[in-house]
């Protein structure tokens, strides 16, 4: 999380495209399970381009930067369901942002 910060003061949104893609493997390690680790390796595969164009909008990475604060919170506390709150919340956002960008996209004439 701290390189992260440091990536997004210094503005250096193409490094924290890769620390955030990190962070996601990190969380899904942590789970333990093989299914949820899988997707995640699935997920940024296909969703690293759009996951790059959108963050370098400097307030959607300070947004997914508060998600994973209050994420990491929630799990040091012991609150699993504020967790898993935290957590569908934030993958709606994220969703959110990359459907977005890609309509954007398409009403801008470039290719998504």
């Amino acid at each position: 999380m701290a390189k992260q910060e440091e990536a997004l003061s210094k503005g250096d949104l193409r490094g924290y495209v890769e620390l955030d893609a990190q962070f996601h493997e990190i969380i899904a390690r942590l789970s333990r399970s093989d299914r949820l680790f899988e997707l995640v390796q699935t997920l940024r595969r296909h969703m690293l381009r759009y996951r790059a164009q959108v963050v370098y909008a400097i307030d959607t990475a300070a947004r997914s930067m508060k998600g994973h604060k209050q994420i990491i919170v929630a799990i040091e506390k012991g609150d699993v369901e504020g967790a898993i709150d935290l957590l569908q919340h934030h993958l709606k956002q994220a969703k959110e942002d990359i459907l977005q960008y890609v309509i954007g996209e398409e009403h801008h004439g470039g290719t998504a």
